[in-house]
């Protein structure tokens, strides 16, 4: 009886430490830093009380402590963080490589912040590398590293790389989502059989966005967005991949105008070639979100 109680006050601990976590990873991501560090604070004794103060476990809290102090401006405050998650890593070496990119990427954003931009790069760079042992080359967990790499060089005034990184970024973020967009929009499979009808769907599933990779996709893809719109000789056809991969993010968020605004400029972008694969998905694209208006 008392292992089941300690069980379940165990799982409740758990399911605070995600709730606080999520939370200060969304007024993060809605620019509210100050808002973000008691909810990490939270995250982080929830943590110490179930784990004990040298886990594993706390990084997440540690880094997110950090990142937040980042953004707000507590730049000691966020190395003091920083350096107890990165004394934690070096008691820890075979810690997962999704830990260990997190790492390098709120070094990174410490370094950037102190215009430190090498060390920034550097630290980008292993990010990169550490996410796609853990994630795989093409995954959006490993297209942050880039976006802040980008960052810095369109800073720096080196927009080609930039523009060549960003390219990057949008690509990854396009082929994830078109995927998810294509199953979640897919017609329903035909009923089969004698009588009563059976459905049978042979079609892999593929998992929808978390809220969290929503609200970080859009932190890119809107960035992306801005800077393309300012760009005076922006190839079409760059514009046009923004476009169609912002709507397919801004459809997923159920913001359905703004999703057949998109479409509609990807559609007209490729106008000019509109035999093109891209063409073909941002006609496709604007279908379905016509047909949503039509049932909203």
């Amino acid at each position: 009886m008392r292992e089941k109680r300690d069980a379940d006050i165990a799982e409740e601990k758990k399911q605070l430490i995600k709730l606080t976590q999520e939370t200060g990873l969304t007024y993060l991501y809605h620019d509210q830093p100050a808002l973000a560090l008691p909810a990490a604070l939270q995250s982080l004794n929830f943590s110490i009380m179930l784990y004990g103060p040298d886990s594993l476990e706390l990084m997440p809290c540690l880094l997110l402590l950090a990142k937040a102090s980042v953004v707000w401006g507590k730049l000691s405050q966020a190395k003091d963080y920083l350096g107890r998650a990165s004394w934690m890593l070096l008691k820890t070496p075979d810690a997962p490589a999704a830990i260990k990119s997190n790492l390098h990427r709120v070094q990174g954003q410490l370094y950037a912040a102190k215009g430190k931009d090498a060390e920034a790069l550097r630290e980008f760079a292993e990010d990169i590398y550490q996410a796609t042992v853990a994630y795989g080359t093409d995954h959006i967990e490993t297209s942050g590293g880039y976006f802040h790499m980008a960052n810095i060089f369109f800073r720096q005034g080196r927009r080609l790389v930039a523009d060549s990184i960003y390219r990057q970024v949008t690509n990854m973020w396009h082929a994830y989502l078109h995927r998810i967009f294509m199953y979640q929009t897919r017609p329903a499979p035909v009923p089969q059989g004698v009588g009563p009808g059976v459905v049978i769907d042979t079609e892999p599933v593929v998992p929808g966005l978390k809220n969290l990779e929503k609200l970080e996709g859009l932190t890119f893809l809107s960035t992306i967005h801005e800077l393309r719109k300012a760009q005076t000789r922006c190839p079409k056809r760059e514009m046009m991949l923004v476009c169609l991969t912002l709507g397919m993010l801004q459809f997923m968020l159920e913001n359905f105008n703004e999703a057949k605004d998109l479409g509609l400029k990807a559609m007209v972008l490729g106008r000019q070639d509109p035999h093109s694969e891209l063409s073909r998905q941002a006609i496709h694209f604007l279908s379905i979100c016509e047909t949503v208006k039509t049932r909203a």
